[in-house]
């Protein structure tokens, strides 16, 4: 996709949810199931897979290994922004905190908090195109609740997953290294740069295209 292309269709989606993108991979969502909907109208997602069986490595190794929660590191392993919004941070993860250890808070997070907005996103990718995407690892009776008496060792990086399906995917597949869905956001000419944080770039561009081309989020970042 080129960049016109990006813009094009991230203004486009903006303008038609008549909310911001909190993830600018929604655009790449979008397209791809533009290209779903040549074949197919209904397809399943893997959407809940990463906060059901902690996918997030870096996060759930940190929750496991730590006794008493630390809204900092949390910030600095979860966030892309400019980290000076612990308030926003704080109000995010306080409905959350009597939920026992480290591990147990964010293990919830994920599953609900988190998940929200990525099953947000999935919904307004595909219906845009008329889709419909269905979530088989968000079902909480035959297998959320199923999955809460395994321990972090049986859930973490997906183990159950690459167990059950040692014998139907290949080796290459279950073992390769976990990549995300990235858009380089530094490739992207913003109007109303910040200095030195694409993500905030791309928050202003968000705003910009809800509010009109007169808001300018330099007037509120340091």
């Amino acid at each position: 996709i080129t960049e016109n292309e990006f813009l094009l269709t991230a203004r486009d989606i903006i303008q038609k949810t008549k909310r911001p993108l909190s993830v600018p991979n929604e655009v790449l969502l979008y397209k791809m199931t533009k290209e779903v909907k040549t074949l197919n109208t209904v397809v399943l997602s893997g959407e809940g897979a990463d906060e059901l069986f902690f996918g997030y490595d870096r996060i759930f190794s940190w929750a496991n290994s730590s006794k008493n929660f630390d809204i900092s590191k949390f910030d600095k392993l979860y966030s892309y922004g400019s980290h000076k919004d612990f308030e926003i941070i704080e109000s995010i993860i306080e409905p959350y905190l009597e939920s026992g250890e480290t591990i147990d808070i964010i293990s919830r997070f994920f599953q609900i908090g988190h998940l929200e907005g990525l099953l947000l996103r999935l919904d307004s990718s595909t219906m845009l195109n008329s889709v419909e995407a269905r979530v088989p690892f968000v079902d909480n009776r035959k297998l959320i609740e199923r999955m809460a008496g395994v321990n972090f060792n049986g859930r973490f990086k997906k183990q159950q997953l690459k167990r059950i399906s040692k014998n139907i995917l290949p080796p290459s597949i279950i073992r390769r290294k976990k990549i995300g869905f990235p858009v380089n956001l530094s490739k992207i000419k913003f109007n109303n740069k910040v200095k030195n944080n694409q993500y905030d770039n791309w928050l202003s561009f968000n705003l910009n295209t809800l509010i009109g081309e007169d808001f300018d989020i330099r007037e509120y970042v340091q």
